[in-house]
């Protein structure tokens, strides 16, 4: 966001979220007079819950993220593998996140994600028997 003001902060949330999803009931925020309205239920965390507030600092950033990503100005150019925004991988961070190993896009769509990862876990157990099993069979050869 190039500033804090209400004009640039407003219009993107206005655009991309409640345009597309609809009005906000509740607004959780770190005490920030942001979104003040009578029409919107502002929540407080509580200051003796830490742990609320790095909650809620983490979804500001990752709110923070998801909206600067809207906000820059690419070019839609189709290519010939068909993809239309070919520069989003350089808006985009794709490292896997450190905590968990998931690509970052994964970690919005976490039972999906766990899914897979179980369905993928299972699927190297039974590799590593039948592994494991080769080896006892050749071990038992010689």
């Amino acid at each position: 966001m190039p500033n804090k003001s209400a004009e640039s902060v407003v219009q993107p949330l206005w655009n991309h979220v409640v345009c597309v999803f609809g009005p906000c009931r509740e607004l959780m925020s770190d005490r920030a007079s942001f979104g003040v309205s009578p029409n919107v239920k502002q929540l407080h965390p509580v200051a003796y819950r830490p742990a609320l507030m790095g909650l809620v600092e983490r979804f500001n950033k990752a709110v923070k993220d998801m909206l600067s990503t809207m906000v820059q100005d690419i070019e839609v150019d189709a290519t010939a593998d068909g993809d239309p925004l070919p520069e989003t991988e350089e808006v985009v961070e794709l490292r896997p996140v450190v905590g968990t190993g998931l690509e970052p896009m994964e970690t919005t769509r976490l039972r999906r994600s766990t899914r897979q990862l179980a369905a993928a876990n299972r699927q190297m157990e039974a590799e590593n028997s039948e592994h494991q099993a080769d080896e006892i069979g050749i071990r038992q050869r010689k």
